[in-house]
């Protein structure tokens, strides 16, 4: 799974690695988090970007252990959107709904790392 290290309140947290691919409905999704990826988001000015087309998933390298899992999070709620929801979600719902769920997660413990 992952290692444990402690967060400022002296709680435990499980890091877990962000696999090199996740499956949503289907479709085999690839992770990218390397130079390549940062290059790529650096152009378009983002942080990250989910695309069923090309069926991957790229997140920026550089963030804090929780923007990351912040991030990933957001990404995979994209692909769910995307296969489940004919891509009908808005970007402040699918804000809204990676935040709630890592505000649990961390509260149960659980951080995605890379």
């Amino acid at each position: 799974m992952g290692k444990e290290t402690e967060l400022l309140e002296g709680k435990q947290i499980s890091e877990i690695h962000i696999s090199r691919g996740i499956t949503v409905g289907g479709f085999d999704i690839e992770i990218r988090i390397n130079d390549e990826s940062d290059k790529e988001l650096y152009s378009v000015i983002k942080d990250g970007s989910c695309s069923l087309f090309l069926q991957r998933i790229l997140l920026k390298s550089n963030l804090t252990p929780q923007g990351l899992s912040a991030l990933y999070i957001h990404e995979v709620f994209h692909a769910i959107d995307k296969v489940y929801l004919d891509d009908s979600l808005t970007e402040i719902q699918i804000a809204a709904l990676a935040n709630g769920w890592l505000q649990i997660l961390e509260q149960l413990g659980v951080r995605f790392v890379k």
